[in-house]
């Protein structure tokens, strides 16, 4: 093989190791898209997909004690420390004729009323 083609050899492997080397670059950037829905959650904020989770939904942000009190007052309840067989699990076991016991004696809740239980973020029928 001669010196000029020796040096067309050359520039042809070294053009396409610069090609697939800046495909291979180009396309690591590139981002998944997610359609563009949400998910409504409980304390009626909303969620989007996230691309960098595989477009599943990011979790629903947990409401602090100060937004689930406001919460329980807003429903007629009366937020503060209380016992545990004002939760919505305590509540139906007694109706059912269930033993229960507590996990501990005193939670921070919200007291919802005859009829009425907490489940752990909003006042729900018995």
């Amino acid at each position: 093989m001669g010196k000029p083609a020796l040096i067309s050899l050359t520039i042809i492997v070294l053009v396409i190791v610069v090609a697939f080397g800046m495909y291979y670059w180009y396309n690591q950037g590139a981002m998944l898209a997610c359609t563009e829905e949400a998910k409504l959650c409980d304390d009626g904020n909303s969620v989007a997909r996230n691309a960098s989770n595989d477009c599943r939904f990011d979790a629903c942000p947990e409401p602090s004690a100060d937004e689930l009190s406001v919460i329980c007052t807003f429903q007629g309840g009366m937020w503060g420390v209380d016992f545990c067989s004002n939760s919505c699990d305590y509540k139906r076991a007694v109706l059912r004729g269930e033993e229960t016991g507590c996990n501990a004696m005193f939670v921070e809740g919200c007291s919802c009323g005859k009829n009425m239980c907490w489940n752990g973020r909003t006042c729900e029928r018995l």
